[in-house]
């Protein structure tokens, strides 16, 4: 009778359980509808459609601004996914989304329409269009999602809009016909590799305050100028890394460099590191084959592992700091020149006596003060330095020259004794008279210089002609 009741609510359990999944799956579904070359689903609440896929013919494809007299407001997710064959897509100005890998490996896409009714775009959207040689994002777009461009390898020009605050991850990927993009100022944050393997990219100007990832311009062979806004507090790991760099000025406002960040820079022949980075990672300046010389800040606390191995050229590593880094890793010259030497200035902590030697390099002391710009810098220390010791001076001078003029005007009070008190009465001829005060003696006045008539006081000589006077 048990094993009955038993076997009776396995069975109503399983039973209820299927029904709830039918149930639901009924109610989060809602099945696609087809439209000429079109499929598509209603979303919105039935308000808008969303277009899930096309069947129509190759070439031109003008998306309509209506299906079932809805306007078409988002293209879906893989809607137009490996259409080898399209060449050209115009977009309705009724669509305001465009989602992930829309038009991912249309290979024979060259153009597109993007209206200025569209705010968001999702990643991989252009995906391996291999044959898109020109994009231009409306104002109304914020963002390039990940990977939007990945190896559209004949895209040479894209315009961003003025809203567009981020650029994704791997954004421009594999981009090897780009020689140059503009970067608006709105925006604040790259990501990673977002110009990775972008064999063509001669020049890039980020203007804005902007967080940047790493190996932003990894493989960038052909990339000889790059500037940034004072904003960068980081440069990347990578962030560099084969680039065609024959210069480059580091943001004043840097504090870390990472690891390998320069590596393989072959055309750099020298580099100022700024006085806010502390930290600088391993092999940041690795196989730098043609660099001579490089200075760093006065913070620079930490320099990592093989830092300057493989710097063919590299014979001067100035140090401007008081103070000698904390941290060197190991081999951080590794197969350098033997006449390598390290500069520091006479009044840091570092030893620069004749033979010393600084974690290996062998140092020596140059003129000026640990912190400063060189000799110029220096001379003009010197300079300031004397002019305070000679303002102090006079100050001096006039305050003693003050006292005296004082104590000269000020009119000599006699020293009168303390008031007698009353003699209590005793026999007259017993009665002794209180004891008269002497006279006060009149102050002499001030010596003066036999010379000039200077008042001396006390002085050995005349503070007016430098006559000796005792």
């Amino acid at each position: 009778m048990n094993q009955r009741i038993v076997a009776g609510l396995l069975i109503f359990l399983l039973l209820m359980s299927t029904t709830a999944a039918i149930v639901e799956l009924s109610v989060g579904t809602v099945a696609a509808d087809s439209s000429g070359d079109y499929t598509y689903t209603m979303i919105n609440g039935g308000t808008g459609v969303e277009i899930t896929g096309y069947t129509g013919p190759a070439g031109v494809v003008t998306i309509p601004g209506t299906l079932n007299n809805s306007p078409v407001t988002s293209i879906g997710e893989n809607a137009f996914y490996h259409w080898a064959t399209i060449t050209s897509i115009i977009i309705p100005n009724t669509v305001t989304n465009i989602a992930d890998s829309a038009f991912s490996i249309c290979t024979g896409l060259k153009s597109v329409s993007i209206p200025n009714s569209v705010t968001k775009m999702g990643d991989d959207v252009f995906y391996y269009c291999s044959s898109l040689t020109s994009v231009t994002y409306p104002d109304s777009v914020t963002s390039i999602g990940n990977y939007t461009f990945y190896h559209c390898t004949s895209l040479t020009s894209v315009t961003l809009g003025n809203a567009v605050t981020s650029i994704g991850t791997g954004a421009f990927y594999g981009c090897n016909a780009l020689t140059s993009i503009n970067i608006p100022k709105s925006v604040t944050i790259i990501g990673n590799g977002a110009f990775f393997d972008c064999h063509s990219l001669v020049s890039i100007s980020i203007p804005g305050a902007v967080t940047i990832g790493d190996g932003l311009f990894q493989s960038c062979t052909a990339l000889t100028t790059v500037t940034i806004g004072d904003s960068l507090t980081s440069i990347g790991t990578y962030m560099f890394y084969n680039t065609a760099l024959t210069s480059f000025v580091i943001p004043a406002s840097v504090t870390s460099i990472g690891d390998n960040a320069f590596y393989d820079c072959v055309q750099l022949t020298s580099m100022v590191v700024p006085d806010k980075v502390t930290f600088i990672g391993n092999g940041s300046f690795s196989y730098c084959v043609n660099m001579t010389s490089i200075t760093l800040g006065k913070a620079v606390n930490s320099i990592g592992n093989y830092e300057f191995s493989h710097c063919y050229a590299l014979t001067s590593i100035t140090f401007t700091g008081k103070v000698a880094p904390v941290y060197v890793g190991s081999e951080w010259f590794y197969y350098t020149p033997e006449n390598i030497t390290g500069y520091a200035y006479s009044d840091s902590n570092f030893n620069t006596t004749a033979g010393a030697a600084f974690n290996e390099l062998p140092m020596v002391a140059i003129a000026g003060s640990a912190g400063g710009s060189g000799s110029s810098g220096s001379s003009n220390d010197n300079t300031m330095s004397l002019i305070g010791i000679i303002a102090v001076v006079a100050i001096v001078l006039l305050v003693l020259l003050f006292l005296f003029m004082k104590k000269k005007k000020k009119k000599v009070q006699p020293n009168f004794p303390p008031a007698v008190q009353p003699i209590a009465a005793v026999p007259v001829a017993n009665q002794v008279p209180p004891a008269i005060p002497e006279a006060p003696v009149r102050p002499q006045g001030p010596q003066l210089c036999p010379s000039c008539g200077y008042p001396a006081g006390t002085a050995t000589f005349c503070m007016k002609c430098g006559n000796k006077l005792r």
